[in-house]
């Protein structure tokens, strides 16, 4: 449970450039090999990214915004798929952005 007599804005903020800071090797690095990353938001929400390693041009990052059982440690399934328009840093904090917001149900 979060706390809202914060600023919600800055702890979405804060998640955000927590997120990011996992996640911003997949479009700093130009390789031929997937590259992938992840950030546990809490012990059932994951964020998964991988990039493909084809070339710069014509890629996109994955994000999956996945959930898993609190005793068990097994994923249940996606909660949500989104992809990026491209390998640059403002489409990557897009969907990292909208993938917080649905954490935190705003």
């Amino acid at each position: 449970m979060v706390n809202w007599f914060v600023n919600k804005q800055e702890v979405i903020s804060k998640t955000v450039n927590a997120i990011m800071g996992e996640l911003d090797h997949l479009i700093l690095f130009d390789v031929d090999e997937p590259i992938t990353g992840n950030y546990w938001i809490d012990n059932t929400h994951n964020v998964f990214a991988f990039n493909d390693g084809n070339s710069k041009e014509d890629e996109w990052i994955e994000l999956h915004y996945e959930l898993y059982d609190s005793f068990s440690g097994d994923i249940i399934g996606d909660i949500a798929v989104l992809c990026t328009e491209d390998r640059s840093i403002e489409s990557l904090r897009q969907c990292v952005t909208d993938i917080v917001k649905m954490y935190y149900g705003e």
